[in-house]
């Protein structure tokens, strides 16, 4: 029997994972979307396999999916990959895709949004993150909103869209986990979503879409410090490809 395919084949959360290679793919694709390494960092396919205690090939397997979805730099004549820089206007570009689908989705189907399941913002006492948790990708904030992300692409009851909002949370990630590390962002993020479920739960579509619009505005001022701040840290720590994935080597 054919083993079912996943819808969001780029999320971490593979059906592959008990394969070395989707392992593999999964852990590098981690440490890379999360820009902790500096930019523009050479990638060497035999010191990453050794931090993570494999043979070069799945390493060098995954550096090529990751070139094919833009997350590498592929060098000219094959001499090598290296860490993307990430692009202020191609992230602004993401999250305004994102809004034109979630806007689709709720003018089409609001009537079939429901928060059942759903940790709702205004549950959340934003004064009370952690800043070590929001660093290392689990604040509860991020899973919240990429959580809602989720739901409402899932009720325009189009696939292909749900994909696409899964590429942008996958890629975005990053943004999101810096953005929150500010105590007023985090307050004004949990007030506006707060905001914008209430007004789903209400049925006001047009509404809850302004409500969207606004905050896409005020990322979108916001991205190239954004951007700034997250490669001055990675800059900052100095910390290499090897470093990260040495910490929990695969079996082997």
């Amino acid at each position: 029997m054919q083993q079912q395919q996943p819808l969001f084949p780029s999320h971490e959360d593979f059906s592959d994972d008990h394969d070395k290679a989707g392992q593999v793919y999964a852990r590098v694709r981690s440490v890379l979307a999360s820009y902790q390494i500096a930019p523009a960092a050479f990638l060497n396919i035999r010191t990453i396999a050794k931090a993570l205690n494999v043979s070069p090939t799945p390493v060098r397997e995954a550096l090529i999916r990751l070139a094919n979805e833009e997350l590498v730099l592929q060098a000219p004549a094959g001499r090598g990959y290296f860490s993307r820089i990430p692009s202020v206007h191609q992230i602004a570009a993401e999250y305004e895709a994102a809004y034109s689908i979630i806007s689709y989705a709720i003018r089409k189907n609001i009537q079939d949004f429901s928060v059942t399941g759903l940790r709702m913002f205004r549950e959340l006492q934003a004064d009370n993150v952690d800043d070590r948790a929001v660093n290392s990708g689990v604040n509860e904030l991020v899973i919240c909103l990429e959580s809602l992300y989720q739901r409402l692409a899932a009720i325009s009851g189009n696939p292909i869209l749900q994909l696409h909002v899964q590429h942008f949370i996958d890629r975005t990630t990053f943004i999101r986990e810096f953005d929150l590390l500010k105590p007023q962002r985090r307050q004004q993020i949990v007030e506006s979503m707060a905001q914008f479920t209430g007004l789903l739960e209400a049925g006001r579509s047009e509404d809850a879409i302004s409500n969207l619009e606004q905050q896409l505005r005020t990322k979108t001022k916001l991205l190239p410090e954004l951007v700034h701040g997250v490669m001055q840290r990675s800059a900052g720590e100095n910390r290499s490809i090897e470093a990260f994935l040495s910490e929990s080597p695969l079996k082997g």
